[in-house]
């Protein structure tokens, strides 16, 4: 990494602007979060984006639909400087034009970026986790308040009654900022809650920073998701999207992104905070082996279109447009001449030397200028691309007799 900002020092982000203004950088792809950059509402990294010549592209993972006085500012100060702004779901770019009044041309909807899985049964993963007997119910992510895992504690009396082999894994470590001011003090609560329930034999709390593979590796083993956030106003869970490109049975609250991404029966949805209708729609899952089947094979379809390779491609297409738009003002583009007559036909080809080379058996390996030398004898791959080569020559112009000769040899 060529250069690092230090959170809380506004002049470590000038001096990272003006190393990118003289790199070879052709656009700037910043990933924006207001709890990540320092200042009054992150406004430390204004100094950064409004010294960049280079052009900017934005990628905002919250868009607040009710900004206060200087996330409002923060955000202005992003779109007058950003050449594009990408968001998540739909949901954001019409905040982002009602709220902001951005023009739609400025705006590219991008999703969340998933690792590509197969479609996999969580028996052989529970069984790898010695949880081969259980009813595997799971949130991940790292906790906090505003998760609403209390609603989810609270749902389990109601289940475990008639699925009494359930368990809620809740994955993650806790937040450490709020480890920072408390630590373990919210932890602790869940752990409490869910003893006064009854129910801390069907709580499993993994309290560690996963990595990737390790992560997968529990959702894998998942029977049911549940996302039970509080409230609306969230634009992006990448927890959700995880589970669903891994093809999970997700139960959720209607928060802005649950609703778009579990429609068309991906997933189900329950009112906020609202823990009987949770226990309702997990035991009808749980209960009803098509449903779920069916919840889950609509997932997988639906996160293939966030596989990265596929985001990676939306994001590429936006920042050729944005470096193309930003080009020098000076610059001349040159059309290539429109193809016309003569033009249009391929010339000739010759098979002679190919067929100099060509014998009974195949091609030969090596030669003297144009002469076999037989002492090396054939190679697979080079027969393999003379085999190519005639097979598109095919295509293109009928075969001579020789050529057919040579395609067969």
């Amino acid at each position: 990494m060529p250069i690092e900002i230090h959170q809380s020092d506004p002049q470590s982000y000038a001096v990272a602007a003006d190393f990118l203004n003289v790199a070879d950088v052709e656009v700037v792809s910043l990933q924006h979060e207001f709890g990540i950059f320092g200042g009054n509402a992150g406004d430390h990294i204004l100094e950064l984006v409004q010294r960049l010549r280079t052009p900017l592209v934005t990628t905002l993972h919250t868009v607040l639909a009710a900004p206060d006085e200087a996330q409002r500012r923060v955000m202005n100060a992003l779109i007058r400087s950003s050449a594009r702004l990408v968001v998540m779901a739909e949901k954001g770019r019409q905040i982002l034009q009602t709220v902001y009044e951005v023009p739609n041309e400025q705006i590219a909807v991008i999703p969340h970026g998933v690792p590509d899985r197969p479609f996999l049964d969580p028996a052989m993963a529970k069984h790898d986790l010695g949880l081969a007997d259980r009813t595997l119910l799971m949130t991940f992510g790292l906790l906090g308040p505003g998760k609403g895992i209390e609603t989810a504690i609270h749902a389990l009396p109601a289940l475990v009654r008639n699925h009494p082999k359930l368990i809620y894994m809740v994955v993650g470590a806790t937040h450490p900022n709020l480890v920072r001011h408390e630590g373990e003090r919210y932890r602790d609560s869940l752990v409490a809650l869910a003893a006064d329930l009854g129910v801390s034999d069907h709580v499993l709390f993994v309290d560690e920073y996963l990595s990737i593979e390790d992560l997968l590796k529990y959702l894998t083993a998942c029977d049911i998701y549940v996302s039970p956030y509080p409230n609306a106003a969230q634009i992006t869970s990448g927890t959700l999207a995880y589970a669903v490109a891994l093809g999970k049975a997700v139960v959720s609250t209607p928060f802005w992104h649950a609703q778009e991404l579990l429609s068309d029966g991906c997933g189900m949805l329950f009112s906020f905070g609202e823990a009987d209708a949770l226990s309702t729609a997990v035991a009808q899952l749980i209960e009803d082996d098509s449903l779920r089947s069916a919840m889950r094979t609509r997932a997988y379809a639906r996160g293939r279109e966030m596989v990265w390779p596929s985001v990676a491609e939306q994001y590429l297409d936006v920042f050729s447009k944005v470096r193309f738009e930003r080009r020098s003002a000076g610059a001349m583009v040159i059309p290539f001449p429109a193809s016309v007559g003569e033009h249009d036909r391929l010339p000739p080809v010759s098979t002679t030397h190919l067929a100099s080379l060509t014998d009974g058996v195949g091609l030969v390996q090596h030669t003297k200028f144009a002469v076999p030398d037989r002492r090396h004898g054939y190679c697979l791959d080079d027969n393999a691309r003379a085999l190519l080569v005639m097979s598109e020559l095919a295509g293109l112009v009928p075969l001579t007799p020789q050529e057919d000769q040579m395609t067969l040899t």
